[in-house]
């Protein structure tokens, strides 16, 4: 168990590093004069983030933490 969580956060850890290098390219950019320009870059941060919370997610599905917490919920 320990060693799939290890392999699951090596994952996260890549696809937030990645992202983040996105992330930066992105906002590293000169704003633009377009609006069409600036629309695509929030929907690509937008994308981006949305991508870095599916990772959170797996990778507490990896742990059992979703699980766990969803079964806290249901004793109510």
């Amino acid at each position: 168990m320990a060693e799939q969580f290890q392999l699951a956060f090596e994952e996260w850890r890549r696809e937030c590093e990645m992202i983040d290098r996105e992330m930066g390219r992105i906002l590293g950019t000169h704003p633009s004069a377009s609006e069409d320009e600036r629309q695509v870059r929030r929907f690509q941060f937008a994308s981006l983030v949305e991508r870095r919370d599916a990772a959170a997610r797996k990778l507490l599905a990896a742990h059992g933490v979703i699980r766990r917490v969803r079964a806290i919920g249901a004793q109510k």
